[in-house]
């Protein structure tokens, strides 16, 4: 186990920063992810990556961490708000653009929301993707671009409300 977390480590926490943007809710993340990967290793089969069946516990423990921590403090948006020098229009924009992003990567069906993910996220190879979620190289090309023009549509959208 201690050479898959070393091996590992680091694309899981950048998964989980891709989750909940926050480093250290991110480290805790990846630590629990690593307590029940060890707890469930004896489930772990190899029929896919490593790193596709530790992303899939990171992925079950933020769902748990969301439905225990059901507010935000507001102590800790004031903390977000205030750790740079930019403006409070500035911050607020890149707070809505993030949401409206999380939220249309969210209503991404599987296995095209993995797809974009260990791509843009976690720079996985094409060949490795497909590998892991068991599609072909080519299929996995076509599927991320769909699914970037298909993000790049619904901002241009949002947008064009304003």
């Amino acid at each position: 186990m201690d050479e898959i977390m070393r091996t590992y480590a680091n694309d899981v926490k950048r998964f989980c920063m891709s989750l909940c943007h926050d480093e250290q809710m991110a480290e805790e993340l990846t630590q629990e992810t690593f307590y029940r990967a060890l707890k469930t290793i004896h489930h772990y089969d190899g029929s896919c990556l490593m790193t596709t069946w530790l992303f899939t516990i990171a992925k079950r423990v933020w769902i748990d961490t969301l439905r225990k921590k059901k507010t935000v403090s507001l102590d800790e948006i004031a903390e977000d708000q205030f750790r740079t020098d930019e403006t409070p229009e500035v911050l607020f924009d890149r707070k809505q653009r993030m949401e409206l992003l999380m939220t249309i990567i969210d209503e991404i069906k599987e296995p095209e929301k993995s797809v974009f993910l260990m791509r843009a996220v976690l720079d996985h190879s094409y060949k490795e993707i497909g590998k892991a979620l068991g599609k072909s190289e080519n299929w996995t090309r076509v599927t991320y671009y769909r699914v970037r023009m298909k993000l790049m549509e619904r901002v241009k959208q949002y947008e064009d409300t304003l």
